[in-house]
């Protein structure tokens, strides 16, 4: 090939992928293969019964991330909720909620957290299902931590 039968022949490759690709962004997404699942109604755990440690993982700094589940006082069902023994400025707390085996989950309850606030998240109704899961989420300084998922 001759040098400007080259510069055409390369011209007319970026043209066909730039088409490619704006079709590829311009297709309509694929529905995803399991619904997402809610958050529902989050309530405070404060004033909870049968408090129990479901999952754990120990901090950078020592302390213990938990999944933890509790009952209402109005003792209508388990709850799942994020707690750390204390909390301090800029760090966040969180739940990651799963009706599917965690194939699919949405995040619950995102907190700022201050020294002085709560050292909890958000609870959410957990249903007494082995596809039902709930993991606890702590973020500081950028870096994201999770307990492993509770299930069951």
């Amino acid at each position: 090939m001759r040098m400007r039968e080259i510069g055409k022949f390369h011209s007319l490759q970026a043209i066909a992928f730039s088409a490619t690709l704006l079709a590829a962004l311009l297709a309509p997404m694929a529905a995803p293969a399991h619904a997402a699942a809610s958050c529902g109604s989050l309530i405070s755990p404060y004033h909870f019964t049968n408090k129990h440690r479901k999952a754990w993982l120990v901090l950078p700094d020592g302390r213990s991330l938990e999944t933890r589940s509790g009952t209402p006082s109005t003792g209508t069902g388990t709850y799942g909720y994020a707690w750390i023994p204390s909390s301090k400025s800029g760090e966040y707390i969180w739940i990651d909620y799963s009706e599917n085996s965690h194939k699919d989950w949405v995040q619950c309850g995102l907190q700022a957290m201050s020294s002085t606030g709560p050292n909890y998240s958000r609870a959410r109704f957990k249903a007494a299902s082995s596809s039902v899961c709930i993991r606890a989420g702590y973020r500081y300084g950028g870096i994201s931590y999770v307990t492993s998922w509770w299930c069951g």
